[in-house]
């Protein structure tokens, strides 16, 4: 309410003015109950998302474990063949072999190991490689000496790289 004057400031009359804030309250009520709604969904869908990367994850450590398990069996197998032969030739194939599938299961261990399964550090699998050949093979007279530079790939290009490195550095070795 309002006091109208006239020039010489005396009152005239009152002005009143009303605002309607009924559809003001039920437009922020019902924008309320949408946001209210929504933030429900959304916790529904993140726990959903959660339980299903859980899973997943559950499922790659699995199987990731049973390939692991897989290749160990079968160096087991390859180097038992190995010692039971009396051929040289043969003998000497298993063990390429062995030698083979031990790369592949250092790609598995690092590929498992590592945060970003999705890429393979070649540098870094070379170096590992090369100690553990070395440390199997408990030679004295080898010295290892590296200058590897970080070299990422797709985790997909890891097993054929790691048999082209285990070829080089077993040729490398055996020099």
């Amino acid at each position: 309410v309002s006091p109208v004057r006239d020039v010489s400031g005396a009152v005239i009359y009152f002005f009143a003015s009303q605002l309607d804030f009924t559809n003001i309250k039920s437009k922020e009520a019902e924008l309320a109950r949408a946001r209210h709604i929504a933030e429900e969904e959304v916790a529904l869908r993140t726990a959903d998302l959660t339980e299903a990367l859980r899973a997943k994850t559950a499922l790659v450590h699995e199987v990731d474990h049973r390939v692991k398990n897989n290749l160990l069996t079968i160096a087991s197998i390859v180097k038992l063949q190995a010692r039971m032969t009396d051929n040289e030739v043969v003998e000497r194939t298993l063990m390429s072999v062995l030698n083979r599938v031990e790369a592949l299961s250092t790609v598995q261990r690092k590929l498992l190991n590592d945060e970003d399964v999705g890429h393979f550090d070649v540098a870094d699998f070379a170096n590992t490689l090369m100690l553990d050949k070395i440390g199997a093979l408990k030679r004295t007279d080898i010295s290892l000496t590296t200058d590897l530079h970080e070299v990422v790939v797709p985790a997909t290009k890891a097993s054929p790289l790691a048999l082209i490195i285990n070829e080089l550095i077993g040729d490398a070795i055996g020099r």
